[in-house]
């Protein structure tokens, strides 16, 4: 081969590399949940997407009256009106009961962060006003990202996400809403049905299980749903006889597909459509109205480092 020849070659491979190399790889975009909400403070779950979060995420937040004063836009960095924290270290504060070890997310592994509650955290960076308590009986928007580091950019924000201080769950979802909202569901990794006790992923295999005519999974269906509208504040009066009836039929058996175990549909009907009207409002406390959501754009800066 002659040097000609070669030194087309050559240039003609850093030609066609050099696109590769610029071209811009980002982490996938997290969700943003709401677990809690106090008087000062919301409880919020970031879940990283199938890349992960290997180098933590950042949350933004401001009120709603302050988003809407700029025209329900973000503000290029933060400010006295938009508060930032971005997580990338060991928590010690919140831990969770020793559950959660590091900011930095494996894929599709899950972080409960207080806003309101961030002066004593460590293995984060914030904005002035990002340690301070929330104010209370207030309309707040929230949108978080990952990370970017040497291996990928900055994912996408999550959408923007209106929350209140003093939020009132005394309301109700449904079975399909829990499936789709496994962020709320942090930190409850167990739930006992009948007398057998499931792991989280195990209830989100048991919601994603067609019934196909067994009423075993017909009821557990509503009972899950029950479960976590209680433990998140709904008001049990109307529903609680119907729910201990219902983890007495259970009793031992197995649900599916964890296991194999059935009830005959006639059996299992009467509980599972009481339950079925709580969960949708029916009766009870009422069915929880949406929370309002806007798109986001993008933004970001850093300040103090505990």
């Amino acid at each position: 081969m002659n040097r000609r020849y070669q030194f087309l070659v050559l240039v003609s491979v850093i030609v066609l590399a050099f696109p590769l190399v610029a071209l811009a790889v980002q982490y996938d975009t997290p969700t943003l949940e709401s677990y809690a909400q106090g008087h000062g403070k919301i409880v919020i779950v970031i879940t990283a997407g199938a890349s992960g979060a290997p180098a933590g995420f950042r949350v933004q937040w401001m009120t709603r009256a302050d988003y809407e004063a700029n025209g329900s836009q973000w503000y290029p960095a933060p400010n006295d009106y938009m508060s930032e924290a971005i997580f990338m270290g060991q928590p010690t504060l919140n831990t969770w009961n020793g559950e959660l070890t590091s900011f930095c997310l494996e894929p599709e592994a899950e972080a409960a962060v207080e806003i309101g509650d961030l002066f004593d955290e460590t293995g984060l960076s914030t904005s002035v006003s990002a340690v301070l308590e929330l104010k209370a009986e207030t309309q707040y928007v929230f949108r978080a990202c990952a990370n970017g580091d040497g291996a990928a950019d900055d994912s996408d924000w999550t959408i923007t996400t209106m929350l209140f201080t003093d939020y009132n769950r005394n309301c109700t979802s449904g079975p399909l809403y829990w499936r789709n909202h496994r962020g709320l569901w942090y930190p409850t990794f167990t739930m006992t049905l009948g007398n057998v006790t499931y792991s989280k992923l195990q209830l989100l295999d048991i919601l994603d299980e067609q019934a196909e005519g067994n009423g075993l999974v017909m009821l557990a269906h509503q009972m899950i749903a029950v479960e976590l509208n209680l433990a998140h504040g709904a008001d049990p009066q109307d529903v609680e006889d119907a729910l201990e009836q219902a983890h007495l039929l259970v009793g031992n058996l197995i649900i599916p597909p964890v296991g194999s175990n059935f009830i005959q549909p006639d059996d299992a009907s009467p509980l599972t459509q009481v339950m079925d009207d709580y969960n949708q409002g029916l009766i009870g406390p009422g069915h929880c109205p949406p929370i309002a959501t806007t798109p986001a754009t993008w933004s970001a800066v850093k300040a103090l480092y505990r």
